[in-house]
């Protein structure tokens, strides 16, 4: 996992997912693919004229303009291994075009300066089309340490093992990882196997078994708040584009109120 690409919008939750880009491709010895996006306005305003919306486009490839050459001064003294792409479109489709060699890709989805539902939507997309783990960034969060300890929410299904594994080069890093599990496992896959796969790879890691009659969002929020876990690994579930599709309701609770990142794989 070296090759890391992050989305870049002129939009307040930007600083999140930079910084933890940058901290994490100094950590891994990486190189960091900048991805700056020109949202084009939406068509859905009859007041809009055709001309009024070429002028909207225009300032937002200008105001992505000054963003792009603000973050490119920053990367210069920041020593890690870069480079700056520039495209204009959508962001759930333009971010897996560009995806090339990119191992992981960095994304907010709690956003407080737009609509929720519209980042919920790109980060749906990106974690479906894209066939990449995805770190995906509370707004609030000012840095990235895989050092410290890791949460991995496990169900015995698929999607949770696929997780895990693309997680290996991360959870290599870690102090010590809890493969977490309630009320029984739902798929064929045991947790002690899984426990076994990781300790393969020189991974501390141990199982927690555990029942709750809570929602499983909430007692995956709690356990990762008392372990002091750096971030949870989840696994992605369905085959849709929209994120009604591919996150259920567990999922769609820990992107909305999660205070750590979560790496999610499809």
């Amino acid at each position: 996992m070296k090759n890391i690409l992050v989305f870049l919008h002129n939009d307040r939750e930007q600083e999140a997912r930079l910084q933890v880009a940058i901290d994490l491709t100094r950590q891994l010895s990486g190189h960091l693919i900048c991805l700056d996006i020109v949202i084009p306005p939406e068509w859905g305003d009859e007041s809009i004229t055709r001309w009024g919306l070429s002028t909207l486009l225009q300032l937002a490839r200008e105001g992505e303009a000054s963003n792009k050459s603000a973050i490119e001064k920053r990367m210069a003294s920041e020593g890690v291994s870069w480079e700056m792409l520039g495209v204009t479109g959508d962001p759930g489709d333009e971010i897996p075009r560009a995806i090339g060699f990119a191992d992981l890709v960095i994304l907010t989805s709690q956003a407080p300066s737009h609509d929720l539902d519209h980042a919920l939507r790109i980060a749906g997309e990106v974690i479906v089309k894209a066939k990449r783990p995805v770190l995906v960034v509370p707004p609030k969060c000012r840095g990235f340490d895989p050092c410290g300890k890791v949460l991995v929410a496990w169900d015995g299904e698929a999607e949770a093992n696929e997780a895990m594994r693309a997680a290996v080069p991360l959870l290599e890093k870690a102090y010590g990882v809890t493969v977490l599990q309630f009320n029984g496992p739902g798929g064929p896959l045991e947790l002690d196997d899984a426990v076994g796969y990781l300790r393969r790879y020189g991974i501390n890691s141990g199982p927690l078994s555990r029942e709750t009659d809570d929602r499983i969002a909430d007692a995956i929020l709690e356990r990762a708040q008392e372990e002091g876990a750096r971030y949870v690994v989840m696994g992605a579930y369905g085959s849709g584009r929209i994120p009604e599709a591919i996150f259920g309701g567990v999922t769609k609770r820990l992107l909305r109120e999660s205070n750590v990142p979560l790496l999610v794989f499809h």
